[in-house]
């Protein structure tokens, strides 16, 4: 979680109660290869911070007429 605060501290210095009310608030969750952050049908309710590798970002929109994927 330190990688976070050091990010926020280059553009918004923190104090230290600042800090530890961000803190408070994360939760490290760590993703195997292939595994997915959102599964189909679930509603993002959080924000995401990617420390180490990457994520592929895949959106599919569907109307009557229109099937549109874009892939990040």
């Amino acid at each position: 979680m330190e990688n976070i605060i050091r990010h926020f501290d280059k553009y918004l210095p923190l104090g230290d109660n600042e800090k530890e009310a961000l803190t408070s608030r994360l939760i490290e969750r760590k993703l195997k290869r292939k595994q997915y952050l959102l599964q189909e049908g679930e509603i993002c309710r959080y924000f995401s911070y990617v420390v180490e590798g990457c994520i592929n970002l895949q959106i599919t929109l569907t109307t009557s007429f229109l099937d549109v994927t874009l892939r990040v």
